[in-house]
């Protein structure tokens, strides 16, 4: 299993990426991104091994390391959980760690031969937040919290507020919960001068972007509170009588009655042509959708992290977002924070920002700053410090 190299071991990490193919999802880019610092920045800690069913896995960095294909039944129901516990009675492969990179655990994943098992839960259902579960969703919860949890060595949250919720909410010991930072999505930056008119043009005629405009990344899920935004934005038409467009990033997810909600308070709008759910937006041009926002909203109820909202440090745009969950730890004191549950103390911050230029030029000094204490290379060098931690622990 593990390799000596110097004086380090190099660490056999078994990573469980059936999901890593879905699409504008953040468990996904988060499975990508650490595959990518493993394969690169950490080759000679890590010797990485991918572990996924047949015909999943096909994203491009899945060539960076070695993989063992689990062989699927092709069955009318079960399919997912039948595969995986034949592979987990009968796979001879040794690993120093198996990484569930997040907590979709099937009985008996425990026998793999394994020294160490981590799962990356990210965040957990905080009280009072509503949050789109399927009864999928809730079995796999219960089976972590009343057996599950006794064979995790580590469980890694998004932060240390989410850290501490998932301990609670799983009923995990102290020294099971791990919060690792993660990072933004695409290494934006603020535009240089010369690049903003042409940039504003290409908006314009690429996306039908209109000119000032309030940004929101989020899919439309009720934590993620689009539709408080949207009536926040409704208060400022009626009574400031601002020009703006809001421009919603994201698109609609799988809970159709959310998506409903948010029609709904866009359909009450004084004027519903100036919200606007934007299309696709190609990865070139996100430093400038967000960089030429007036400023960017992201007030959810509770989430395990933001990468939008790291993006938008790195951008140079001015935010305001939730004064709960992990919202006040992304942003320090780079943004301003609202109550997420009333609509009008949300249209309260916007309307702040929108008033005061200065306050603006602040909070994006601010936010550039803050920006620098965000990698995914720093969240790879964290993450391999809990597998040698728990590596060194006779539990």
């Amino acid at each position: 299993m593990s390799m000596e190299i110097g004086d380090r071991k190099k660490i056999k990490v078994g990573f469980i990426t059936d999901d890593i193919d879905r699409k504008a999802m953040g468990t996904a880019f988060y499975m990508q991104r650490l595959i990518e610092e493993y394969a690169t920045n950490f080759k000679d800690d890590i010797d990485l091994v991918l572990i996924h069913r047949e015909g999943k896995c096909v994203v491009p960095v899945c060539s960076r390391a070695r993989r063992i294909p689990i062989k699927t039944f092709k069955l009318p129901k079960w399919t997912g959980i039948t595969s995986f516990l034949r592979f987990f009675f009968t796979c001879k492969e040794e690993f120093d760690i198996i990484h569930f990179p997040r907590p979709k655990l099937f009985p008996f994943f425990w026998r793999l031969r394994a020294k160490k098992f981590v799962v990356t839960f990210h965040d957990a259902p905080e009280k009072g937040s509503p949050r789109f579960r399927t009864p999928t969703n809730y079995i796999f919860e219960w089976f972590i919290k009343f057996w599950g949890k006794y064979h995790i060595d580590a469980a890694i949250a998004d932060g240390d507020f989410p850290a501490e919720n998932m301990a609670r909410y799983f009923g995990l010991r102290r020294e099971q919960a791990f919060g690792i930072r993660l990072a933004g999505a695409l290494d934006l930056r603020p535009l240089r001068p010369e690049e903003i008119e042409p940039a504003k043009k290409k908006l314009r005629e690429k996306y039908g972007i209109r000119f000032p405009y309030i940004l929101q990344v989020a899919r439309l899920v009720p934590h993620k509170n689009v539709h408080r935004v949207v009536e926040a934005f409704g208060m400022l038409q009626e009574k400031n009588s601002i020009p703006h467009q809001l421009v919603i990033l994201g698109g609609k997810s799988h809970a159709p009655a959310y998506d409903a909600m948010v029609e709904r308070a866009i359909s009450a709008l004084p004027q519903k042509d100036a919200c606007y759910i934007a299309p696709y937006i190609e990865s070139e041009d996100m430093s400038a959708v967000y960089n030429l926002a007036d400023m960017f909203v992201q007030a959810g109820t509770s989430d395990g992290f933001s990468i939008p909202i790291v993006d938008a440090l790195q951008s140079g745009v001015a935010i305001v977002t939730s004064n709960r969950s992990v919202f006040p730890e992304i942003v320090g004191d780079a943004a301003v924070l609202v109550d997420p549950f009333s609509s009008a103390d949300i249209a309260r911050g916007m309307a702040q920002l929108i008033g005061d230029r200065d306050l603006r030029e602040r909070l994006i000094a601010r936010g550039l700053a803050k920006a620098k204490e965000y990698s995914w290379t720093k969240a790879a060098a964290v993450t391999i410090g809990v597998y040698r931690t728990v590596l060194s622990r006779n539990l």
